[in-house]
């Protein structure tokens, strides 16, 4: 997948955001994710299974290490755009969106 730096970093930030739409405990919860020079980092942590067929307690992954093995298959560090971001609640209170705060 070869993607422009914006668009490799809206990828993965609506992955993540996506793989947890469903999930009671997600709801109403703002993400906080900081890319930079060392990596890529969540707050809160989130873990999830990696598929259907693997649930067991010892399969579960944080839902960054999962988008990145899983699902940007062939993206590295610098494909993505350094900063901070935050997935919160936008202007009417009802829906969500990413928006970026500042270079990190």
């Amino acid at each position: 997948m070869m993607l422009t730096n914006g668009k490799e970093t809206e990828y993965l930030l609506k992955s993540i955001s996506q793989r947890l739409s469903g999930r009671e405990d997600c709801k109403d919860v703002s993400y906080n994710v900081v890319i930079n020079e060392t990596g890529v980092h969540m707050d809160p942590i989130v873990y999830v299974y990696p598929n259907c067929h693997q649930r067991k307690e010892s399969d579960k992954v944080d839902i960054v290490t999962f988008i990145q093995e899983y699902r940007a298959v062939g993206t590295n560090l610098n494909d993505l755009v350094f900063g901070s971001y935050e997935y919160t609640l936008i202007e009417d209170g009802k829906k969500r969106k990413w928006r970026k705060l500042n270079e990190a």
